[in-house]
């Protein structure tokens, strides 16, 4: 059973494919979501798992385009730089 049933397998695959990519080089992350369920979710779980890199982030859903926006400036030595 997946944590987040209101999101297809495949469109969750494609998520973590672009966040994995734009955390790791600290580049605005965007995400058109398919409906307001999966918008809130992602959201969610976009929050959590920046967060975890640095409470700068910023994570904002306009309507379904969801974004993460990085912190200025890069954080190359943060300690908790996560792999995707």
């Amino acid at each position: 059973m997946s944590p987040y049933p209101c999101i297809k397998q495949q469109r969750l695959k494609k998520y973590w494919s672009i966040l994995g990519d734009c955390t790791e080089e600290q580049k605005d992350f965007h995400f058109k979501c398919e409906n307001e369920q999966e918008a809130d979710e992602l959201k969610k779980l976009t929050w959590t798992l920046v967060f975890q890199l640095s409470d700068r982030w910023k994570v904002e859903l306009n309507g379904l385009e969801l974004r993460a926006v990085p912190p200025p400036g890069k954080e190359k030595d943060s300690p908790m730089k996560i792999k995707m």
